[in-house]
């Protein structure tokens, strides 16, 4: 099941429920997946969500019996968090926190990678693709990517915005560049989305 799979789940389960901060990801009014140098992910949600027909109680209920479910299974194998929910302004913002990156693979059944291309590539994430320079129409391929040492890799299977923990030097064709650090996996994409940081 895909992450998107997961958020229509919640959104069904949301339509049977009844009726009735600070923080430095606040600023992001999307769904946006912040990948961290010691190998977290933190996954703010942020889909629609009428306060006059659902539960912010219901909805809260829910992510803790998920995340529960999944960490009572996992044990000394992965840990999820729900670090924040906030309902305003008919929205719904869920801040998760994974301990690593196989932890969210695992949990939404995708595909996140942050580390070394050589690594990528050991995985079996690296497939014949030409990347683009930020801000410039030089390209690269494939041999010139497993080439680059000093370089680390972000890989996504989703149509999410990207907030990167260094600058952002290569993204491929699906990938549009907000700024130095953040990118947004066209809506479009098909297939794994590339970000090459340094």
């Amino acid at each position: 099941m895909k992450k998107i799979l997961f958020l229509i789940l919640l959104s069904i389960i949301a339509i049977s429920l009844p009726g009735c901060g600070a923080d430095t990801k606040e600023e992001y009014f999307e769904t946006t997946l912040f990948f961290e140098k010691d190998g977290k992910i933190t996954d703010v949600i942020v889909e629609s969500f009428d306060t006059q027909k659902y539960s912010e109680d219901g909805l809260r209920t829910f992510f803790n019996e998920k995340i529960s479910d999944y960490n009572s299974t996992n044990i000394g194998k992965g840990e999820v968090e729900l670090k924040k929910l906030d309902i305003s302004e008919g929205k719904a913002k869920a801040t998760l926190l994974f301990d690593s990156c196989d932890t969210y693979n695992e949990f939404y059944n995708s595909t996140a990678y942050y580390g070394s291309i050589n690594d990528a590539y050991d995985k079996g994430l690296i497939s014949e693709t030409v990347l683009k320079k930020r801000g410039s129409t030089q390209t690269i391929t494939k041999n010139d990517l497993m080439g680059m040492q000093k370089e680390d890799i972000i890989i996504v299977s989703e149509v999410v915005r990207i907030n990167s923990p260094k600058k952002i030097e290569y993204t491929s064709a699906n990938v549009d560049v907000i700024d130095e650090r953040n990118a947004r996996v066209s809506s479009e994409s098909a297939g794994l989305a590339y970000i090459v940081v340094k």
